[in-house]
């Protein structure tokens, strides 16, 4: 099951990106930009993870401290706060904060439930900030509950299923996502 989701996400992920990118040539809107960077840097990722037949943890965190960014400027787009630079600059630091202790947790500095809680702070927190200054887009709760979901499978004890788990959520986050981005725009 980890391979085909593995696969799978390889597949959902490099359609999206060139779904994103033949958009952004036609209708020339910057967040198609960001959701090609981030599909297509992620598809990057899972080539080598198909083509490894394992996941690095080191490897999955490179994907994610360079995608997230990207999927984050794209909900700045969405909830209107993309001329607020001290905003964007507090959500983008407080995203990295994130990975830093969930690092932390999975090479053992810190237990990863500790890892998991710290983790969960700095990502209420960005959320917050959209919450209160940004525009009330569905985008911001499913955001939420869907990153909340990593924090859950961060914790879950066979790396198989967090692997499995980690495939499903990156598909939703995503390939999903800019699916649905798409055919909103």
């Amino acid at each position: 099951l980890y391979r085909q989701s593995t696969l799978l996400a390889c597949l959902i992920l490099i359609a999206s990106a060139i779904s994103s990118i033949v958009h952004y040539q036609n209708e020339k809107k910057p967040i198609l930009l960001y959701a090609f960077f981030s599909t297509f840097i992620a598809s990057c990722f899972y080539i080598y993870f198909v083509l490894r037949r394992n996941v690095p943890i080191r490897s999955r965190y490179m994907d994610w401290i360079l995608t997230t960014p990207l999927l984050l400027l794209e909900l700045c787009f969405l909830t209107g706060i993309q001329n607020r630079p001290w905003l964007i600059t507090s959500i983008l630091f407080l995203n990295f904060l994130v990975f830093a202790f969930g690092y932390w947790g999975e090479i053992g500095r810190i237990s990863r439930p500790l890892g998991c809680f710290l983790g969960f702070l700095p990502l209420l927190f960005f959320f917050t900030i959209f919450f209160l200054f940004g525009n009330n887009s569905i985008y911001i709760p499913l955001f939420l509950v869907v990153w909340s979901l990593y924090g859950i499978t961060y914790l879950l004890p066979s790396t198989n299923t967090r692997n499995i788990s980690y495939n499903v959520l990156d598909i939703v986050s995503k390939g999903v996502f800019t699916f649905a981005l798409i055919i909103s725009l």
